[in-house]
């Protein structure tokens, strides 16, 4: 596996175990079916070596493409906050393919209501992990398996996209 652009010396990264994380990469996507409403999310969550995938169908309505893009980032963050031991960081990255998103929960002057919400669980996020640095980065969607961004975008893809077709239960 590639190494980490932000850790240089893979060895350097033992260092922050069990005090600090050097860097938490979250990236995101969602599927929304617009000919029922239907919508899944997924993400994968890097903290040191440890890698947290999750997908699943939202329990809550969902409007449109965009606001499953916002609810899957506030998913990922709220599942940050609720690990049994939060680490802290000197970074914190949020990938997604969508640009919308970024601008909803960064700087919309009349953001939507869900990304009100993110806005607000950012924030605790970012008062509970500490981070230096915050990016909310744009990936290419559907990109290029050879690429670590690429396969981790494809698996979020894939993952939301199935639970998006599930059947409610």
């Amino acid at each position: 596996m590639k190494k980490s652009r932000y850790i240089q010396n893979q060895s350097r990264a033992k260092e922050f175990e069990g005090w600090e994380s050097f860097c938490i990469t979250i990236n995101t996507d969602a599927s929304y079916l617009p000919y029922n409403g239907q919508a899944g999310y997924a993400f994968w969550m890097i903290v040191n070596d440890q890698r947290l995938k999750m997908a699943g169908k939202f329990k809550c309505e969902i409007k449109d493409a965009l606001d499953a893009e916002i609810a899957a980032i506030g998913n990922a963050l709220s599942y940050l906050l609720s690990l049994e031991k939060i680490p802290t960081a000197k970074w914190l990255i949020i990938n997604t393919d969508c640009k919308g998103a970024i601008h909803h929960i960064q700087n919309h002057p009349k953001p939507r209501p869900l990304a009100r919400q993110v806005r607000t669980i950012l924030g605790q996020v970012k008062k509970t992990v500490r981070p230096h640095k915050t990016k909310i980065k744009h990936v290419p969607a559907h990109g290029n398996n050879s690429t670590t961004k690429g396969f981790v975008n494809n698996w979020c893809d894939n993952a939301a996209r199935t639970h998006a077709k599930k059947e409610n239960k």
